[in-house]
């Protein structure tokens, strides 16, 4: 059957639009692989984080970083943690907000704990992505794993390092399941004097090995003390930080002086666990005494 002109110009028109509408969802398609690979995504991430640099390393996402923060462990895991990407300069002791929105970042990656209030309002006011990573306990430091992975697109990576976390948990709690606790204090400062609350991701992951920390209740997770109300403690052990210089100090009151590699361990990162048996066989250890 023949159909009119009108009819077959309104079908050709028909046929036309089905098809430039099914080329519009292939494009889009397209799109979204494309956008889901880091070789055609050309994410430019900013790190004023080691911790947050760290993990960006530890999921293959070094390739986004265009600037990041001086920071790093010893050991396997390398102090420069993505070579080749440069480090922010400083001015003044902080970095600029204008050297900051030169390289174009879409997103700064930003641990608040480590920043003054008058840095990140800065940042905030230069309209700077800002993405907050807020850590107090361990399982902030697990989330904090997820969603980097989740920003980078390696989600895959996120959660194979997740599974290696939970594995050393597991193996630690089971470890000194049964052990006796000890009761420390531990030091992060000594002028003024300093130290963790028992709700800090490093205070929780003492626990697994039966380590616990003496504390006051307070608002901030790294609160002042007297000397006089740790010795009211009566704590088993005293533990510092490699390199602080407050042995002689702690000793003279007859106190086991335990120092420590916890750079690791502070670090908020995938390997923060990776030394914890190294500290907990450390402070656990027992004075030798000799006749």
């Amino acid at each position: 059957m023949r159909c009119k002109w009108i009819d077959c110009i309104y079908s050709w028109q028909r046929i036309r639009s089905f098809w430039w509408r099914i080329g519009i969802v292939c494009n889009g398609v397209l799109l979204l692989l494309l956008c889901g690979t880091n070789e055609a995504w050309a994410l430019r991430l900013i790190s004023l984080s080691p911790a947050l640099t760290e993990t960006v390393a530890a999921l293959g996402a070094c390739s986004a970083l265009v600037a990041t923060v001086a920071g790093g462990v010893v050991g396997e895991n390398s102090l420069n943690f993505c070579k080749g990407v440069p480090q922010l300069p400083l001015s003044g002791g902080h970095w600029s907000a204008e050297s900051l929105l030169a390289l174009r970042p879409q997103a700064v990656l930003v641990w608040p704990e480590g920043l003054s209030g008058d840095q990140l309002m800065l940042m905030r006011s230069a309209k700077l992505p800002l993405v907050l990573f807020s850590v107090h306990q361990m399982q902030d430091v697990q989330q904090q794993l997820l969603r980097l992975g989740a920003l980078t697109g390696k989600n895959a990576q996120a959660r194979l390092l997740l599974q290696r976390q939970q594995v050393q948990i597991s193996t630690l709690t089971q470890k000194y399941q049964g052990s006796a606790w000890i009761r420390g204090f531990y030091q992060v400062w000594s002028q003024p004097l300093m130290t963790l609350t028992t709700g800090h991701y490093v205070a929780e992951a003492l626990r697994l090995c039966h380590i616990a920390l003496v504390a006051p209740v307070a608002a901030v997770q790294a609160p002042q003390v007297a000397v006089e109300w740790v010795l009211m403690q009566h704590p088993d052990r005293i533990i510092l930080p490699e390199g602080m210089t407050a042995l002689a100090a702690w000793s003279r009151w007859g106190l086991p002086v335990r120092q420590v590699d916890v750079a690791a361990l502070e670090r908020p990162g995938p390997f923060m666990l990776d030394h914890l048996e190294q500290v907990c066989a450390e402070v656990r250890r027992q004075e030798v005494r000799r006749n």
